[in-house]
């Protein structure tokens, strides 16, 4: 039960950035995508950083928020950009 719970809140992680970044970019507002990915990417990269410092966050409880949060966050903030780049694209053909 505890692994289902697992995949529901990466699919939730996922989902949120994408929905979100597919609505900025069919509004146009392409600055504001690039900087919620920029924001997802730092986290990333501080949560890599936590790992291997003896100081801030437990190095296991980084790792995990790293693969289990961040890492679908930004695999679905990506895919909100290829979608809304399709929209726009379609859009702008017709």
């Amino acid at each position: 039960m505890f692994d289902l719970t697992i995949l529901l809140l990466m699919g939730a992680c996922a989902l949120v950035p994408c929905s979100i970044i597919v609505r900025l970019i069919t509004a146009r507002r392409l600055g504001a995508a690039f900087s919620a990915i920029t924001v997802i990417v730092a986290a990333i990269a501080y949560m890599s950083i936590a790992t291997a410092t003896p100081a801030g966050p437990d190095p296991i409880q980084a790792i995990g928020i790293g693969l289990v949060v961040l890492l679908p966050a930004f695999a679905g903030g990506l895919a909100g950009l290829l979608i809304g780049w399709v929209l726009v694209r379609k859009d702008t053909k017709d």
